[in-house]
């Protein structure tokens, strides 16, 4: 599995470290939470490596 925990620098890689699949979208969504610094998503690649991403949401909308 895949975890990050220092600050990334860079974005991370387009493709599945492990079998070079690119980074498409097509993985498998395994669990998905809401946190205090936007959404922790974890997915499963074909080849069956789980990865754990994170999205930080954009800036609020004002009305």
């Amino acid at each position: 599995m895949d975890i990050e925990t220092r600050i990334q620098t860079t974005p991370a890689p387009a493709h599945c470290p492990s079998c070079g699949r690119p980074d498409d979208g097509g993985d498998q969504v395994v669990s998905r939470h809401q946190v205090s610094f936007g959404t922790v998503l974890y997915t499963r690649c074909t080849c069956g490596r789980l990865r754990v991403r994170t999205a930080h949401p954009g800036p609020p909308m004002v009305r």
